[in-house]
């Protein structure tokens, strides 16, 4: 099964819908790497659910969500500069 790396980056005002996708990246796996934006590896085939499913969160209320799959040469290349482990 292919998998896919996915960054999800999110500016979402109202708390309660922002706790949401906050939980629901986790569910999928994901690891925050700011206060607003996860990163981790998911099955090919849960990308659309995983859109599907934020935008049920979100519905119509204001959100900016950019989910970007990254290649996996593409992740050779990171750099993680990490001198604040607690203060995620």
């Amino acid at each position: 099964m292919q998998e896919l790396v996915l960054l999800v980056l999110f500016d979402v005002s109202e708390n309660r819908i922002r706790d949401k996708i906050i939980e629901k990246c986790k569910d999928y796996g994901l690891q925050r790497i700011q206060k607003s934006c996860f990163r981790g590896s998911v099955p090919a085939s849960m990308k659309a659910r995983l859109v599907s499913d934020i935008k049920k969160i979100v519905g119509e209320k204001p959100a900016k969500i950019f989910i970007q799959p990254v290649c996996a040469k593409c992740c050779g290349y990171s750099v993680i500069i990490n001198n604040a482990d607690s203060a995620v």
